[in-house]
């Protein structure tokens, strides 16, 4: 999943948070991209993963909590930091 990103300097590559994505959560990771992402006003680097959940997890939708195992997880490229971003 990992070889259309050649081996980085950063400090979490792809690899990297493939594994950190498996030490958080079981499931199948069946996309990753790079992206950039505007918070409090700054520009940081993530990595997408889109992964089916073995077990699903709650959001809060306008409708209520939603139980949801097809999830996009962010990974914040410099400090490792995962996070549910959305459902797909």
């Amino acid at each position: 999943i990992c070889r259309p990103f050649p081996k980085t300097t950063e400090r979490i590559g792809c690899r990297e948070a493939v594994f950190i994505f498996s030490e958080t959560f079981s499931g199948e990771i069946t996309s990753i991209n790079r992206t950039k992402t505007a918070i409090s006003g700054q520009t940081e680097d993530f990595w997408a993963l889109d992964a089916s959940l073995t077990t699903p997890i709650s959001f809060r939708t306008p409708q209520g909590i939603t139980q949801q195992s097809r999830v996009l997880f962010l990974i914040d490229a410099n400090t490792g930091a995962i996070t549910p971003y959305g459902v797909r």
